[in-house]
């Protein structure tokens, strides 16, 4: 009878995937038997945790606890017995088993909140702040640490002084403000669009690979939002416009450099 534990164990395990602050932010990476056997490592946890917890209890919580005049009763295993034996249905071996059974499957389903009320708390204690969306942006800055584009956009979307470039696959060229990200979730990760405000805007010549302005947005009165899918981004970069002014400069001198080593190349 207690085999009927099974789906308890996977249901908590899968609610505690989904509500779990830092899990939540990673389901997306668990496919197929690796989310199951996740469910099932959590649903077990549950399962030895609501054991033990109900063995305390029974074995030293009082039977009745009395208020004022009044006197409540703590035995709620009892309690389901004698409603299961009331039906006639079962056996009194078999109505203890399946009291037993009921107690442990609320316990189980019931324990994720607690893992993520404990979470919360460990994570509130680990970046010193009570604040959700604090906590928040350091988990999900955590998560992509391990994929560089993401992490220069996610910094780039908290710091909103901070301009980037980007170099799509069309050899479209984009300076500007990003404004916010895709967030992940349980079906999605952070690679998905991205809302930036324009600085500038230009084009990347086919031949020399140079980068060419060709649209400037600040004298425009109202703010223009382009969204733009991250599958399209060849790569991306902080864009600072000191470092743009000298490597401008650097070109022209270049080029200057070139075409009189030319001249003198032809005259010899």
């Amino acid at each position: 009878m207690f085999a009927f534990l099974i789906l308890p164990v996977l249901v908590s395990g899968f609610i505690a995937c989904h509500i779990h602050p830092v899990n939540y932010y990673k389901l997306h990476r668990y496919e197929g038997q690796y989310l199951y056997l996740m469910s099932a490592r959590y649903g077990i946890r549950a399962l030895f945790a609501s054991s033990f917890l109900a063995l305390l209890v029974n074995k030293y919580a009082p039977a009745e606890v009395s208020i004022f005049s009044w006197s409540v009763s703590l035995n709620i295993l009892s309690l389901i017995d004698e409603l299961l034996l009331s039906t006639e249905a079962f056996k009194p071996d078999q109505a203890k088993q399946l009291s037993w059974i009921i107690i442990l499957s609320l316990m189980i389903i019931c324990f994720p909140w607690v893992w993520k009320t404990a979470a919360f708390a460990k994570l509130m204690i680990k970046y010193k702040t009570t604040k959700t969306d604090h906590i928040r942006i350091y988990i999900i800055s955590s998560i992509l640490k391990d994929s560089p584009l993401d992490d220069l956009l996610f910094k780039a979307s908290i710091n909103k002084d901070m301009l980037v470039m980007l170099s799509l696959s069309d050899r479209k060229v984009y300076v500007g403000k990003v404004i916010s990200m895709g967030e992940p979730n349980e079906n999605k990760g952070a690679d998905q669009e991205i809302c930036i405000i324009p600085v500038m805007s230009g084009y990347r010549d086919k031949d020399n690979l140079t980068i060419n302005f060709t649209t400037e947005y600040n004298d425009i009165e109202k703010e223009i939002f382009i969204t733009i899918s991250q599958d399209k981004i060849s790569y991306a970069t902080e864009f600072i416009f000191d470092a743009h002014v000298q490597f401008k400069s650097q070109d022209k001198k270049g080029m200057q450099q070139f075409k009189i080593e030319n001249k003198r190349k032809r005259l010899v």
